[in-house]
C-alpha cells in the first residue's frame, strides 16, 4: 500500500512539472516531456548489470524486466544491434533458458512454475533478442500443450483416473468460464491470462489451433 501511495504521489509531480491537467488534457508543456533517449539507453543499459535495490520485490517477473529493458533500446536506439551486443544476446537466451519449465512454458524466476504471464514476455524478449540461439530456445509444441493446460472449456471435472499420468487441466480442477486462461493451473483468470496467451500463440503460428482459440471469440 505505501508503494502504492508513492507511486501515486510521484505521478502527481510529474503532472505538476509537465504543467498537465489529466481532467482536460487540453495542454501540456511539450519541451518537458520530450523523451530523452540518450538517458533512457543509460538507464536501461544498467539493468543487464544491476538493479536498485528495490527491483528485489519483482523477483517473480525477471522475464518482464528483461522484455521491458529489450523494448526500450528497440525504440529509444536509432541501432539496437550495437546496443545489445552479441555476447549480451547470448545471456540474455542463457539467463532466459534457466526460466524455461521442461514443458517448454516459462516462469517469472528459475524453479517457478510455469506462468502465462511469464512465457508472455519471455517469448517477446526471445523473439526481440533475434538470434537464432534465442528462437531455438521456444518449444513451440511443448507451448502448445502449456496454452492447453491453462485452458477453460466451462466443465466441471473434479474427479479423474487416480493412476492417470497426465498432466492436470484446469478444467479438471474447478470450473470457469468457458474460452478463458488460468494464469497457471488453479490461477487468476482475468483479460490478462487471455491476451497474453493468444500474443504468445499468434507469434508461434499456432492460432489456428482450435482447442486453444475455442469459446474465446
Amino acid at each position: 500500500e505505501k508503494l502504492e501511495l508513492g507511486t501515486l504521489k510521484v505521478i502527481e509531480q510529474l503532472y505538476d512539472m509537465v504543467q498537465f491537467d489529466p481532467k482536460t488534457a487540453d495542454s501540456y508543456n511539450l519541451q518537458l516531456t520530450a523523451l530523452h533517449k540518450e538517458n533512457q539507453l543509460l538507464y536501461m543499459m544498467k539493468g543487464f548489470s544491476k538493479f536498485p535495490k528495490w527491483v528485489e520485490k519483482l523477483d517473480s517477473g525477471q522475464p518482464w524486466l528483461l522484455f521491458w529493458i529489450l523494448a526500450v533500446i528497440e525504440l529509444a536506439s536509432p541501432n539496437p544491434e550495437k546496443v545489445v551486443t552479441g555476447k549480451m544476446k547470448k545471456d540474455l537466451a542463457k539467463y532466459l533458458s534457466y526460466l524455461q519449465h521442461p514443458q517448454g512454458a516459462f516462469g517469472g524466476s528459475p524453479y517457478y512454475i510455469p506462468h502465462i504471464a511469464s512465457t508472455y514476455s519471455a517469448v517477446c524478449a526471445l523473439v526481440n533478442v533475434g538470434t537464432e540461439e534465442a528462437l531455438s530456445l521456444i518449444d513451440v509444441e511443448g507451448m502448445r500443450q502449456a496454452l492447453k493446460t491453462c485452458k477453460n472449456n466451462g466443465q466441471w471435472e473434479m474427479f479423474r483416473d487416480p493412476s492417470s499420468t497426465e498432466p492436470v487441466q484446469c478444467s479438471q480442477v474447478h470450473t470457469a468460464m468457458k474460452g478463458s486462461f488460468e494464469m497457471h493451473i488453479n490461477g487468476e483468470t482475468d483479460l490478462r491470462s487471455l491476451y497474453c496467451a493468444l500474443v504468445v500463440a499468434d507469434i508461434l503460428d499456432i492460432l489456428d489451433d482450435k482447442e486453444i482459440t475455442a469459446g474465446v471469440g
